[in-house]
């Protein structure tokens, strides 16, 4: 129905959406698919012993220190890169180095700035925010269904 609730993104319906159309399916979070900030999904994670808990609120945390990003200059696109590794300092410090958790954060890290490299081009071309966006989103499913 044209321009009922129903249609309208919500953080905690169906899934987080994001300016590029593309929508994380938060149920697959587990416990931590209720939290809408990096701050919720940490707390999921210190409160959490069990690793695949631990694993998807790291997950979920990266892709939430992104959200709302966007941007099509360098500069614009190194500042989400340092937002992504600013919260993995703070998703990896809150898990005290657990090796689930570096796992987890590393690999959508890495995901991250391999991208960026390999679609840089100096000194004019680069990936747009919502570029990396996307790929931080989707290395986030895959690092988080690899745990065990």
């Amino acid at each position: 129905m044209a321009g009922s609730d129903e249609e309208i993104p919500k953080a905690n319906d169906a899934g987080l959406a994001f300016f590029d159309g593309r929508r994380l399916d938060l149920a697959r979070f587990g416990d931590a698919s209720h939290c809408q900030t990096i701050g919720e999904a940490v707390e999921v994670l210190r409160r959490s012993v069990d690793p695949v808990t631990r694993s998807r609120a790291a997950a979920l945390a990266m892709v939430l220190a992104l959200e709302g990003r966007s941007g099509t200059t360098y500069l614009e696109l190194r500042a989400a890169q340092r937002a992504l590794r600013s919260a993995k300092e703070q998703v990896d410090r809150a898990a005290d180095h657990a090796p689930v958790v570096v796992a987890t954060t590393d690999a959508i890290v890495r995901a991250a700035d391999t991208f960026v490299d390999e679609a840089t081009c100096p000194p004019n071309e680069w990936p747009t925010v919502r570029e990396l966006v996307g790929r931080v989103v989707h290395e986030a499913e895959v690092a988080h269904a690899a745990t065990p």
